[in-house]
Order: C-alpha cells, then structure tokens, then sequence
C-alpha cells in the first residue's frame, strides 16, 4: 500500500502480513487518501534529513489498527479515528522529525460508527447494489 501517488485512493478491509515498512503515501503530497479498516502500521508525516518532505494532506485513517504516526502538515490536516494501536511508528524512527504537530485524532483505542466510511458514503450516494457490486460476503456496513 505504499506509493498511492494519486489522490483520491481508498484502501479497505486488508491485513499487511509481517510488514517491513509503513503503509502510506510516500513523496508526492498525495491528497485525500482513505485507509478504512486496515490492519498494518500507517503513516501520514514529514520526513526529515531526506527530499521525501510531507508524505500527504488530508489522509484519513478509519477504524484502523496497528501502530500509527499522524502529523499535521502546513495548511492541511490529517485525521485518525477509531484507531487501535499505538500512535508513534517504529520504523524509519531516525527518517521521523517529531517537532511536527500531531494529526487530528479521535476515539482512539475503540472502533467508531459506521464500521466502514467508504462503504457507508457509498451507499448514501449510489444505493446498497453500489456496495453489493464491490463487496464479498463478510464485508458490511456495521460492526
């Protein structure tokens, strides 16, 4: 899940398996990426010491879980709700400039309602057949 140099990605229900980096946006000030309900360590920050910069603005991270680093950059936000984990990555930690605001987070250590935001914005704008065509069994709208 890294490199999403475009905006607008949505990555839903996925598990990274004995990860050797961060899932996030990397180097392209992506704009707009929603992780919901990813299992893996997730980043949206600044690297230091390195041209990388800002990794993204206005990245989502929903009901997540798995340790996070969320930064605000300049005139953006990053949000985190419903994350489960611990909010400081340990890898790269030497790439990591910690002088950076945090991130917007909410309800952290509990799931929030509606379990999934991209299935449940999906609905509301194109019906429940929308959800069906991309969904598998297993996957809902509610915990």
């Amino acid at each position: 899940m890294q490199n999403s140099g475009s905006s607008g990605n949505v990555f839903l229900d996925n598990e990274a398996v004995n990860p050797y980096s961060t899932s996030e946006p990397h180097s392209q000030w992506v704009n707009g990426a929603l992780y919901d309900n990813i299992k893996a360590p997730l980043t949206a920050r600044y690297w230091k010491d390195i041209s990388i910069g800002w990794a993204g603005a206005n990245i989502v991270f929903w009901n997540c879980e798995g340790d996070f680093l969320i930064q605000k950059p300049p005139t953006a936000q990053n949000y985190s709700f419903g994350h489960i984990g611990i909010n400081a990555v340990i890898f790269n930690a030497l790439l990591q400039d910690h002088t950076k605001p945090n991130g917007h987070v909410e309800s952290m250590d509990r799931h929030v309602t509606p379990r999934s935001l991209y299935l449940t914005q999906l609905k509301e704008r194109l019906g429940a057949d929308a959800v069906k065509n991309i969904t598998k069994e297993g996957q809902t709208l509610a915990w």
